[in-house]
């Protein structure tokens, strides 16, 4: 429930100010919301958010290391691949 909490107050917030995508994937890999989470992942890259060079050390995206987006995700960042 906290966590659904955290998800839908971003999600108000993103209405009224700038939320970063990488905090909406976040929210949204710790509910295991894949497909949301690496949607919101390939928005951050688009934004060039920086916290994208954190990716492979952040455990709430570990459950996504086998999905070939994801591997994509971290190919065109360019990060060395941790899974």
């Amino acid at each position: 429930a906290v966590l659904q909490l955290r998800l839908n107050n971003l999600k108000m917030r993103s209405r009224k100010e700038y939320v970063s995508s990488f905090d909406l994937a976040e929210a949204y890999a710790d509910l295991g919301m894949k497909d949301e989470a690496l949607q919101k992942l390939e928005d951050a890259y688009r934004d060039r958010i920086m916290n994208l060079v954190f990716l492979q050390q952040e455990p709430d995206f570990d459950f996504l290391h086998s999905d070939k987006r994801y591997r994509g995700l971290v190919r065109n960042i360019g990060l060395a691949p941790a899974y």
